[in-house]
């Protein structure tokens, strides 16, 4: 009995030590949980879209009248000998059509104004079917040829206008007479060639069917009028013993 109860002692002894020592520990306390703080309101920027560069403004244009021509810079660059433009190859010369004169008086529009020049000019004409171009590629041609020369175009109007008409006296007819304007199918073009030798000036007109220009170099030229001289006074009355001399009366 006694190794009996001895072993029953020591195994409530071990039970008590085993149960002591697996007690279980009380539950931690639960870690807080991190307070999230406030987010912060981000500084933004706007972004603003770039604003596009202005557009420069356009040249002004040339102040286009009689009195302001010595304005136009004068052409530095050599120029193809007067009248500056030859007909076209296929344009033999049995198809075209020329006048032409050293001197004379002769119209163009500058500005909206019928303008006046002198010296020498030579009007060419000739047919698009005889040239074999188009009316196209005749204005185009045509126009680039005269601003390549350093022509500056001058009229702001064309003959057919009625703010050109009404400017200069109210009769068209009249007025593409002195033009050269043959109808109204025609365009019309002045271009003004200033140079250090003196004004020169194109006149480009176009139809559905035939170009016209008109060259013209300004210049003075000597008077025609004769003058009678003392010498020859002298010499008619040697020779006749009398000089001729009608003689007029201004009535009262």
């Amino acid at each position: 009995m006694t190794k009996q109860l001895n072993a029953a002692l020591c195994l409530s002894i071990s039970l008590a030590f085993a149960l002591t020592g697996c007690k279980p520990k009380p539950p931690a306390a639960p870690v807080a949980a991190p307070v999230a703080s406030a987010p912060v309101a981000a500084t933004v920027t706007p972004v603003v879209p770039a604003q596009p560069a202005a557009a420069p403004a356009p040249a002004a244009a040339v102040n286009a009248t009689g009195d302001d021509l010595d304005k136009i810079a004068v052409i530095t660059k050599a120029l193809p000998p007067f009248p500056f433009i030859d007909y076209p190859a296929n344009v033999v010369g049995s198809l075209q059509r020329t006048e032409a004169s050293d001197f004379d008086q002769l119209h163009v529009i500058v500005g909206n104004k019928l303008h006046t020049v002198e010296g020498r000019f030579r009007k060419t004409e000739f047919d698009l079917s005889d040239a074999k171009i188009s009316q196209f590629q005749a204005q185009r041609d045509y126009t680039k040829a005269a601003l390549e020369m350093g022509g500056v175009k001058v009229n702001t109007v064309n003959p057919t206008d009625d703010a050109f008409t009404n400017a200069n006296g109210g009769d068209s007819y009249a007025l593409n007479k002195k033009l050269g304007y043959d109808h109204s199918s025609y365009s019309y073009e002045a271009y003004f060639l200033p140079t250090p030798s003196g004004r020169k000036w194109l006149v480009l007109m176009v139809s559905d069917s035939a170009v016209h220009m008109i060259a013209i170099e300004e210049k003075q030229t000597a008077s025609s009028v004769k003058m009678v001289t003392s010498a020859v006074m002298q010499s008619e009355l040697d020779s006749k013993g009398h000089i001729a001399l009608y003689l007029t009366s201004t009535p009262p």
